[in-house]
């Protein structure tokens, strides 16, 4: 599947789709990470693409999602279906996610601050 098939995806009933982001090839510091590395292999950071509203429990009512196409987040490496992948030359390790909504762990804010 290719990113433009991927976001004509309508997620349905509190669904996610997301698009996990590239695997960081160094740290912070400089400190370049081996390719099997696996010590960040249950936490994934990813980009929403798309979200549906949240079906209510105990009645027909929706309420907004809290993310919504382009933001941040991180999500539990077992959340949702995996498997719809794009396999290009760039990089071969790029999935889609379809994840229920309750499967994001945290939503990443961007920060406004300069360092002086």
């Amino acid at each position: 599947m290719t990113k433009k098939e991927a976001l004509l995806l309508k997620p349905c009933n509190g669904n996610v789709v997301v698009v996990d982001d590239p695997p960081k090839e160094k740290t912070s510091g400089g400190i370049f990470i081996p390719k099997g590395d696996k010590t960040n292999a249950l936490i994934l950071y990813g980009t929403v693409l798309a979200s549906s509203p949240i079906p209510l429990l105990k009645s027909k009512d929706y309420r907004a999602p809290e993310v919504k196409p382009g933001d941040k987040v991180i999500y539990n490496f077992l959340s949702g279906v995996k498997g719809l992948s794009e396999k290009d030359s760039d990089n071969p390790d790029i999935f889609y996610r379809v994840i229920e909504h309750s499967g994001i762990v945290a939503k990443i804010e961007k920060t406004n601050e300069k360092k002086t």
